[in-house]
């Protein structure tokens, strides 16, 4: 243990355990009862919901770290004309072999897995490949920034895109770079930022822990500055005009700019994390540490691994599609990923490669005996970074700085259990006579909102939330002694906010507002009548 390749990989199988979590509960968790769930059940919600985009970004992270490591070689300019470019023609078959598999890969896969991200890293690494293997970093980060904005104006200026059938060019050319689970714009700009890290030696003790503080100031910091700008545009009047665009300012998923700005953030607090690990005298050559290490190297295998046995042959021959609780679905991936570890523990005793990791390397490097050159891969010995007992001391004003990330921390802990008071209170009546647009929050202690509404007369109403969360509603008819559901939706408006287009007679009805699993944060209720 030790390399700097070990860091890299168990990063990874951390990323491998937070996305079958997040995978399981999405593929397998019964959806929440419209009565409301028990506290404890609301709470191990939100804990499974936290790893959300997280798990996935530093994947894709990740994915930008092993390009710039494949390419490293091309990048280095010997002097000798003639080996630079087959270094550089070498490095681009390899990456393009790859590009081709992953692709090949992901859409099999596609067949039986709806939310497979393998063919959107064929793409990511196909501009990688073209963009990356000898650009500046300036230049790279750059590529990553404009990625990131032009997803942000796109979905600003085109909000209601037609629906095209995704079995079409333009069908699949959307679903890959704007529409999909991982379009193109903005998760390049992950891959961007990933390459750009994959070329600095976080081996160097000094230059590790420069980053994770940075890193974890730079996390807190988005994050207040996402629950501040949100206070402000349901708070002060003069800001109120920004409530379309409330899911912009948010940190929980694509395509504001603030989650990709935070989830980098939190990639790289666990990938330097990842080196102290394998880099400490004594952590570093211990089994667990050793096991994770193993389970990130196979993490291309598990993941089919998860997908195959973990989710879809479960659904087929036990029915558990959307059926388990929420308790069973976190016991479920306890026990798969403890023995998913093992397995990895044991099989790397034998094998040097995972099984889809040994075909991707066999059929992408078939013509590297016939080239003058090395190995691409990084072989020559780096040093190991291991922390002597004459490491780095925290530099002046370090202490300050972790205490103030933690006082950030706790702030937005408390943030999202007790919320920052910009919920109005349950079972408020409005009378339905104008368009009205309400601010509110959801929070651990709050985690449904209800508004009852006076109908006057028949009308048609158009019922929706804006907020870049995961949001339900349901509508009821009120009677004397009875309750009626008129209408329920859950994705029904923009990403996933919810919208409610019905005709409703004279009398009182229940509107509520609640998130579909245990999401927290603030959200624009906008209703809009007509005659």
């Amino acid at each position: 243990m030790g390399s700097r390749e070990h860091g890299w990989d168990l990063a990874r199988s951390f990323a491998i355990v937070m996305m079958v979590l997040i995978n399981f509960q999405l593929m397998l968790a019964a959806r929440p009862p419209s009565t409301g769930l028990a506290y404890g059940d609301q709470v191990l919600r939100w804990l499974v919901h936290v790893p959300s985009g997280r798990s996935s970004s530093l994947f894709v992270v990740l994915a930008g770290v092993g390009f710039s490591l494949l390419t490293r070689r091309a990048r280095v300019k010997t002097g000798d004309a003639a080996r630079d470019r087959t270094e550089l023609f070498v490095a681009l078959r390899t990456m393009l072999l790859r590009v081709g598999f992953l692709f090949v890969a992901g859409n099999v896969l596609l067949l039986a897995w709806p939310i497979d991200i393998l063919h959107f890293y064929a793409v990511y690494l196909l501009l990688a490949t073209l963009l990356f293997v000898r650009a500046p970093g300036w230049l790279v980060l750059s590529f990553g920034a404009i990625a990131t904005l032009a997803a942000a104006v796109i979905d600003v200026a085109l909000p209601g895109r037609a629906e095209v059938p995704y079995l079409t060019p333009i069908g699949l050319a959307l679903d890959v770079f704007l529409d999909g689970v991982h379009p193109v714009l903005p998760w390049f700009g992950f891959v961007a930022y990933g390459t750009w890290l994959g070329r600095h030696d976080l081996s160097d003790v000094a230059l590790r822990r420069s980053y994770l503080r940075r890193a974890a100031v730079l996390v807190v910091v988005t994050e207040l500055s996402s629950l501040a700008l949100g206070w402000a545009v349901l708070r002060v009047p003069a800001l109120s005009f920004a409530g379309p665009y409330l899911g912009f300012l948010t940190t929980g998923w694509d395509p504001a700019p603030l989650f990709i700005v935070s989830a980098c953030g939190t990639a790289t607090v666990f990938i330097c994390l990842a080196h102290e690990f394998t880099a400490h005298a004594r952590w570093g050559k211990s089994l667990p540490v050793r096991a994770l290490v193993h389970t990130g190297q196979l993490a291309l295998s598990i993941y089919w691994l998860h997908a195959i046995v973990g989710v879809v042959i479960p659904r087929l021959l036990f029915g558990w599609g959307h059926t388990l609780s929420v308790s069973a679905v976190t016991l479920y991936w306890a026990a798969f990923v403890l023995s998913v570890i093992v397995m990895a523990e044991l099989y790397r005793r034998v094998f040097s490669r995972g099984p889809l990791e040994w075909l991707m390397r066999t059929l992408t490097s078939w013509r590297l005996a016939r080239e003058k050159v090395a190995p691409r891969e990084n072989t020559e010995p780096v040093k190991s970074g291991e922390v002597a007992k004459d490491a780095p001391r925290e530099p002046r004003g370090g202490r300050v700085v972790w205490g103030l990330v933690g006082v950030g921390a706790a702030l937005l802990v408390v943030a999202r259990v007790v919320g920052l008071g910009m919920a109005p209170a349950d079972g408020e009546a409005i009378t339905l006579e104008g368009a009205r647009e309400i601010g509110a929050e959801l929070s651990l202690l709050h985690p449904r909102r209800t508004l009852r509404l006076e109908v006057p007369r028949l009308q048609r109403v158009v019922i929706e939330t804006r907020s870049g969360m995961d949001l339900y509603l349901e509508l009821d008819r009120l009677g004397d002694a009875t309750r009626a559901r008129i209408a329920e939706d859950d994705d029904g408006g923009e990403g996933l906010d919810a919208r409610l287009d019905t005709t409703l007679m004279s009398g009182t009805y229940e509107l509520v507002v609640r998130p579909y699993g245990a999401t927290t944060g603030p959200f624009v209720l906008a209703i809009t009548p007509s005659e």
